[in-house]
């Protein structure tokens, strides 16, 4: 029975042991098909002189490797503390550097939008993620500009037809909000009550079910 483990938000700020966050749990990360995460942080150092003061959710790259260590497959990059075209590029790097599939910003709207497709022990996985609530300048990706995918009103995630190689996609998933909220002088816009919304699409799977088992931890 193929199983997946969704962890929500991992922080990496001030880890110096890459070995050490995930050392209670990383025998039943490894032991899962799928493991998933929220990284509520970038893989970026800071140029000399950047004020502490000044908004930032850095990492240290060199702390990427606690994601592979630990048996995180793929990570979602859709959210407020990504943010900004060198962090964002950064992070991406160091991503990609230990191996693990990211979804949710990248250097353009399809790149963000696109899906991370994990595959292990035969199962394919195709995870999506999108934020509700992000800064109103320069967080968004556009058609040709770095940022992380956001919801769009009606969007929605759900079951898909048949691929040509007779793939069967399963979907659970979101429906963005109702309405668009932007208050004026806000410094976050917010399109819905939940931060992060996540879809899950099994792209190859038996019948009936893609995942026999999900958890939250």
């Amino acid at each position: 029975m193929a199983s997946m483990i969704l962890t929500g938000d991992v922080n990496l700020m001030n880890v110096d042991d890459p070995t050490a966050p995930f050392a209670r749990v990383q025998d039943e990360f490894h032991a899962a098909d799928i493991v998933f995460s929220n990284l509520e942080c970038c893989f970026y150092d800071p140029p000399r002189g950047h004020a502490v003061e000044s908004e930032g959710f850095y990492a240290s790259p060199p702390t990427g490797e606690a994601l592979r260590s630990a048996g995180i497959g793929a990570v979602g990059i859709a959210n407020n503390v990504n943010y900004g075209a060198a962090n964002i590029a950064a992070s991406i790097a160091r991503l990609d550097e230990v191996g693990v599939l990211h979804t949710g910003a990248g250097p353009n709207l399809a790149a963000a939008r696109a899906p991370a497709i994990v595959a292990r022990n035969g199962l394919r996985v195709g995870v999506l993620q999108r934020s509700s609530v992000y800064w109103p300048t320069d967080h968004e990706a556009s058609d040709d500009a770095p940022g992380i995918a956001v919801e769009e009103l009606g969007e929605t995630c759900a079951a898909q037809p048949s691929g040509a190689g007779g793939e069967r996609g399963v979907g659970v998933g979101w429906r963005a909000g109702a309405r668009r909220v932007h208050a004026e002088g806000a410094a976050v816009r917010r399109t819905a009550a939940e931060d992060v919304r996540l879809c899950v699409i099994a792209l190859k799977s038996p019948a009936p079910s893609p995942l026999g088992e999900s958890r939250f931890v």
